[in-house]
């Protein structure tokens, strides 16, 4: 068994009561006389502080949180920490005042976000926390939101309705309406064709806005959810068993003109 010298565990009884002493040294104050001021180090904890915030499809109020570890000394107070929130654009007013809280060995910031204050998408900004009682250091957040629900919801009703309609002229063309010939719709069909098409346009709403992080109401955007939807509402009208049905209504109300004569 190997042997531990006397020297050897006086020195660590030692250290373990030097270790108290130097961690009580208050942030920006000189560990020892003649010392220059304690800054304390600064380490985001990542698991428990909120750098992200995804209001999703609302104009909610909510607050980034950092929690930073504090070594090399004790922050007592929270008044020699400046705590700065960056953004740029339009989003530059939806920080509030951050509000640091100084607990001896963490130091807590919040930052209030008001998601009324900026746009549909995402926007990065960054926190500076320096000071003199603390050691600079940046942290990366983001705030992203989605356009609110009735954008997307008309657009896409629009459109459902568009490609219905549209599934509906493209059966009585193929029943050769335009010929003249009477085409009738059975009502029974017609939920089931209007019930295909609310349930694929449905589908595609769900994964354009539903699912969607950050779906922006531009030009583009607002163009291709009405082609998805629009596209969905017409297959879905006319897809699997609603193509028979609406097939075999074509065929039974299709009526002949009597012969001439």
């Amino acid at each position: 068994m190997r042997q531990v010298g006397f020297a050897t565990v006086l020195a660590g009884v030692l250290g373990l009561a030097a270790a108290p002493t130097a961690l009580a040294v208050p942030c920006g104050q000189p560990a020892k006389e003649g010392d220059p001021p304690t800054a304390g180090t600064l380490t985001l904890n990542t698991e428990n502080s909120d750098t992200d915030l995804d209001f999703e499809g609302k104009t909610d109020k909510d607050s980034l949180r950092l929690i930073f570890n504090v070594a090399d000394c004790t922050l007592e107070s929270s008044d020699g920490v400046d705590v700065r929130a960056l953004t740029s654009g339009k989003a530059k007013s939806s920080f509030g005042k951050p509000l640091p809280q100084a607990k001896r060995t963490l130091l807590v910031i919040e930052i209030p976000v008001n998601a009324s204050r900026f746009p549909a998408g995402e926007h990065k900004g960054r926190v500076i926390v320096s000071g003199s009682t603390v050691n600079s250091t940046i942290v990366k957040v983001s705030v992203k939101r989605k356009e609110t629900p009735p954008v997307p919801v008309v657009v896409s009703v629009l459109a459902l309705i568009a490609g219905f309609l549209w599934a509906l002229y493209a059966a009585w063309v193929a029943a050769r309406g335009e010929d003249g010939k009477k085409v009738e719709f059975k009502r029974r069909y017609l939920v089931i064709a209007l019930g295909g098409s609310v349930a694929a346009s449905y589908a595609v709403f769900k994964t354009v806005y539903v699912d969607a992080t950050a779906w922006v109401a531009d030009f583009p955007s607002i163009i291709a959810m009405a082609v998805a939807v629009m596209s969905a509402s017409a297959g879905g009208a006319t897809a699997g068993p609603v193509a028979k049905g609406v097939a075999a209504v074509i065929k039974k109300t299709t009526k002949r003109q009597p012969a001439a004569g």
